[in-house]
């Protein structure tokens, strides 16, 4: 039976305590941590430098069409239809038929002073805009470049703005909307629809007025060749456009590669202000590591906890890149991440470590196995909820931007929990020896304690210098002051909470809370904007909101094609394609009017009708033969390229047709448009096809509000399980999985009344939410479980908050410090990143530290009486207050014992073995000879220790606390408080079993114990091993030789 097999929820069942098992197994990870610091620096700075190495291929990715699109997206196989039947042709280019968005630079026009842009020295001005940038060269390859060699074209002829060629006729002649016929050659028509914005149309289609005008420069970028050149001719474009200094208008321009442009900003954005947020988490952390007592303070654990961080994060992406993974520019935002949640469990770590020292004495070895082993469960809920709900996310078919950020985040927790074990604390170790030799923590020089130096020492030295304990008198109470920070939670917050009106108060601002979070939800938007991609002060970002505000009217144009052999001659067929048509043209997303429709069939039927005499459509072949016929006739126009016919003419495979939308407001009738256009392609009779290229950005806003919800129901039960894991107690386990759903709620509540909306990058900040809130309510609720069983709840509550509070608030304003930089950024996806973590850490704190506290003390553990209602062993109990694997189990034939209650059985019984030590042995007989001799084997043997304190006389007592009065036994040892295990200062002794010779009392045994150590308080910096400085050198010098190896490979 494993010794973490413990009685827990029920009385009489026996349950894995994973808590347990952990806290024995980093008791054992923090001895040894202490025995070797330099070794577990070398290892984990030798593993970081490998991983790290990782970062020289990296492979970047900055797609929008991948990154912000669905995984399976149905947009992924509607253009495949059309790239099998209707690839891009650019010299027979057709503006809506495109698969992807082409090569191109595009600018909006506004009239300088604001009003109406239909005024001749605007167009004439847009005119020689136009014709400037037909003259723009570029070189690539040592070869010239124009707009007309690398214009798309359609029947040998540049698609470029022909429309301005309007502007000498501009006031006087009058400019239809939406085709205007030119008024010289009666074949050429400009679709007006597409070219301007904000329009006041008269009753007979007249443009009154209009606010914008838009210029499209759509290039060939068929060849690898042409599309360079055609990249390099478009940012030329929008470079020449933003510097000319115009009379009368004002340009706005972007690029297809525009988005892809500004997301690597944020990159360089981000990057640029890591600087501000190391400073500010650094200095942060060493304000929070210093106190008024020189030795205690640890600024430089502090410090290193930022390189811990950075090391992590470097660890993670160079292994991330090694297992094949791209990086995205918003990885960079894992660094922000890392430093926050790193300083959070330094912060435990810290915490432990100084109540270790009224535990577990002044030895270094025993404190850092005091400290492990108090911090264990919390740093490890901490870590694992962190990483799965980020391995949730990354495993929940979704977004691909979402996948690989989850996975970069998540192997970032990772690295930092084992980082922060092994190198905090040997940095922690290290500390600790300066400590106990009351040396300066940055000086490194003795110094005096606070009793002392107010007697023999100025004002400055008080002030600069002294701490630690004094070398007379080690109990002074002047030299183990208490925080205030911590003695506020006990003292304040929670008398302020245990009041019952407070309770009643508190419990209605959560339900006003609850209510106002429903009602975001309620109005919660969803989708991701274009405009949104872009930085606040990017160039793009006014053309998109021009384009957003004025050309919103007819903004897209669908294909639509019948991807299946079908009986085009059949009058049924026919008929049922003219209603699939008119269907579309019925709902309000469509326009209706016949001018903006793009059909081969309506065209042919019509010339059918008019030419009935001549046109033998009744068989297949005759259909077919005419169709052809009639194509043949058309090719100048782009009719000729909508149908697909079969190499041996007799089969029309494919066929396409056009339609223009109508006005489509906002992203969420989008979505709508996308459902209505889906669903009548489903019910149609024949298989059809609906695309347009930003179908595949539509996929996002429909999908990411079920992803979303996905993966908030999986986190909160992947939560739901570790609490279960972590915590025995059910009504634990429900309010601390409430807290997490309240949580939730106010974060989707909130960012919805804020004006964020639900994308993939507030999608991200969710799931990093519910392992955030999960972290804050795990450890109150723990914590109050294991108070004590003989403890009042309100005594709990002020229990659970002295010791966590601290720990809580530093931990949740470190994180929000992490990302404060993002707050430097003018981007809508750092802004979002920064604004959402601090609305959950604040819910996530207001919760844990006033919610939570108030549900456990009314419907948790020990609710119905003072006391507690059940029986429940916390580890303190178990194990020697996380210090040991601990206790013989309640019945006999197991083996296992705790060293410090061994050393109390020889104590005691040092003078029934004649003062001979040797004459006591570990052996299970030895041990059972202190139970009951009436006991039978089946029956329920006693508490061990309880059973112990009560055979040990007061005059050992008395014996044993004047031995280790300053030795280290921590707790009251009396007949009136037995129940409390003893600390002792030298707890961390070797296990095996070996005579003690020479030895009248357990002083003598410890002394020789101390010595074994190889580790003496007073004097341990000054007798580190050789070895621990000979494998640092080493480390070293391989790191160096690492970094020359792959810095210059030759």
């Amino acid at each position: 039976m494993f010794s973490w097999i413990r009685p827990g929820i029920c009385d009489g069942c026996s349950i894995p305590r994973m808590d347990i098992f952990i806290t024995a197994k980093m008791a054992r990870l923090g001895e040894k941590i202490a025995r070797n610091p330099l070794q577990f620096i070398g290892f984990s700075f030798l593993l970081s430098a490998l991983f790290a190495t990782g970062l020289q291929q990296i492979a970047y990715e900055s797609d929008p069409s991948y990154l912000f699109v669905p995984d399976g997206a149905r947009a992924m196989d509607e253009q495949g239809v059309i790239k099998k039947w209707f690839p891009n042709k650019m010299d027979r280019f057709v503006r809506g038929g495109e698969i992807r968005l082409p090569t191109s630079a595009e600018l909006a026009v506004l009239p300088l002073e604001g009003g109406n842009i239909m005024r001749p020295e605007i167009w004439k001005e847009c005119y020689h805009l136009a014709k400037a940038i037909h003259t723009i060269q570029v070189w690539v390859d040592e070869e010239k470049y124009m707009w007309k060699s690398l214009c798309a074209r359609f029947d040998g002829k540049c698609l470029s703005n022909d429309y301005l060629d309007l502007h000498s006729k501009i006031g006087m002649i009058n400019i239809t909307y939406p085709i205007m016929q030119d008024p010289t050659h009666q074949n050429k028509f400009y679709p007006m629809l597409a070219y301007l914005g904000g329009t006041d149309i008269d009753e007979n289609g007249n443009v009154r007025s209009a606010r914008a005008i838009k210029l499209s420069f759509i290039m060939n970028g068929s060849t690898e060749k042409l599309s360079k050149a055609a990249r390099i001719l478009s940012q030329t474009i929008r470079m020449y456009v933003t510097s000319i200094n115009y009379n009368h208008i004002q340009v706005y321009s972007v690029t297809d590669m525009s988005i892809e442009e500004e997301l690597s900003y944020v990159i360089d954005g981000c990057v640029s202000k890591i600087p501000i947020t190391i400073v500010i988490v650094v200095a942060f952390a060493v304000y929070n590591c210093l106190s008024t007592d020189w030795v205690r303070s640890k600024p430089l654990v502090g410090v290193m906890c930022v390189i811990v961080a950075g090391l992590s994060f470097c660890s993670a992406s160079g292994l991330a890149l090694y297992l094949g993974m791209k990086w995205q520019a918003i990885n960079i935002i894992c660094l922000s991440l890392t430093l926050g949640i790193g300083l959070d469990d330094c912060f435990v770590l810290l915490s432990a470590w100084w109540r270790s020292e009224t535990s577990s004495g002044r030895d270094v070895v025993s404190r850092m196995s005091a400290t492990f082993s108090d911090a264990a469960v919390s740093i490890t809920i901490t870590s694992v909820t962190n990483v799965v709900s980020f391995l949730v996310g990354a495993a929940i078919p979704g977004f691909p931007s979402v996948r690989i950020f989850c996975f970069y985040a998540g192997l970032c927790m990772t690295f930092l929990y084992f980082w922060s074990l092994f190198i905090l604390g040997a940095c922690l170790t290290l500390a600790g020896h300066l400590e106990h030799a009351n040396r300066h923590c940055l000086l490194f020089i003795k110094v005096d304690s606070k009793s002392e130096a107010e007697m023999k020492r100025n004002w400055m030295y008080s002030v600069f210098l002294q701490g630690g304990v004094g070398k007379k008198d080690g109990n002074n109470p002047r030299d183990h002051k208490e925080g205030k920070f911590m003695s506020f939670f006990r003292d304040y917050l929670a008398p302020f909470i245990n009041r019952p009106f407070n309770k009643a108060i508190i419990i209605i601002v959560f339900l006003a809370y609850l209510g106002v979070s429903i009602y975001g939800i309620l109005m919660l938007e969803d989708g991701l904007e274009r405009r949104k991609l872009v930085g606040h002060d990017s160039y793009a970002k006014p053309f998109f909101d021009t384009e957003d505000k004025f050309f919103r009217d007819n903004p897209y144009r669908f294909q639509i094609v019948i991807d299946e052999p079908i009986e085009y001659w059949n009058k049924t067929v026919r008929d049922q394609i003219f209603n699939f048509v008119h269907q579309l043209e019925d709902t309000k997303f469509i326009l209706a009017d016949s001018k903006f429709r793009q059909s081969w069939l309506h065209q042919f039927m019509n010339k059918v009708e008019e030419n009935f005499v001549f046109f033998d459509i009744s068989t297949q072949e005759k259909f077919v033969d005419n169709v052809i016929k009639f194509l043949e006739v058309l090719e100048d126009t782009p009719l000729y390229d909508d149908v697909v016919i079969s190499p041996d003419n007799k089969t029309i495979l494919a066929s396409r047709l056009f339609l223009q939308s109508g006005r489509i407001k906002d992203a969420t009738e989008e979505v709508e448009l996308l459902h209505t256009l889906r669903n009548l392609a489903d019910s149609a009779p024949f298989k059809v096809t609906i695309y347009h290229p930003y179908f595949s950005f539509f996929d996002q806003f429909a999908q990411v509000t079920q992803t979303t919800i996905e993966c908030i129901i999986a986190c909160i039960l992947c939560m739901t399980i570790i609490t279960i894991i972590f915590i025995p107690d059910k009504r634990s386990i429900i309010w601390v999985t409430f807290t997490i759903i309240s949580v939730e709620f106010g974060i989707v509540g909130f960012m919805a009344l804020i004006g964020i909306r639900l994308d993939v990058i507030s999608m991200i900040v969710i799931i990093m939410g519910i392992g955030f809130s999960v972290d804050f309510s795990a450890h109150i609720s723990y914590h109050y479980l294991t108070a004590g069983t003989d403890m009042a709840p309100s005594t709990r509550v002020e229990h659970c908050l002295y010791a966590l509070g601290p720990p809580i608030v530093r931990g949740g304003l470190s994180t929000i410090l992490g990302v404060i930089g993002l707050y430097f950024h003018p981007s809508y996806i750092t802004e979002t990143f920064a604004t959402m973590i601090f609305l959950i850490i604040s819910l996530g704190t207001v919760h844990s530290l006033l919610l939570l506290p108030v549900l456990l003390s009314l419907f948790g553990p020990g609710f119905s009486s003072k006391g507690s209602d059940i029986k429940f062993s916390s580890p303190s109990q178990l194990s020697e207050t996380f210090t040991y694997q601990a206790s013989v189990t309640p019945h006999f034939g197991v083996k296992k014992k705790t060293e410090s209650l061994r050393k109390l059985v020889l104590s005691t019984g040092l003078k029934n073995s004649g003062g001979k030590p040797e004459n006591l042995n570990n052996s299970e007989a030895s041990l059972s000879s202190w139970y009951p001799t009436s006991m039978t084997p089946n029956q329920q043997a006693p508490d061990f220790h309880n059973f112990i304190m009560q055979r040990v006389t007061s005059s050992d007592l008395t014996k044993l606390n004047q031995v280790n009065s300053s030795e280290g036994v921590v707790g009251t040892i009396s007949p009136e408080n037995p129940n409390p295990l003893p600390y002792y200062k030298f707890a961390h002794v070797k296990r095996s079993v070996r005579p003690i010779r020479n030895a009248s009392s357990i002083s003598e045994v410890e002394d020789r114990e101390k010595l074994e150590d190889g580790f003496d308080s007073e004097n341990s910096w000054e007798e580190f091993q050789l070895q621990d400085v000979s494998l640092f050198v080493f480390v070293s010098v391989y790191v160096l030789c690492l970094y020359r190896r792959f810095s210059y490979p030759g």
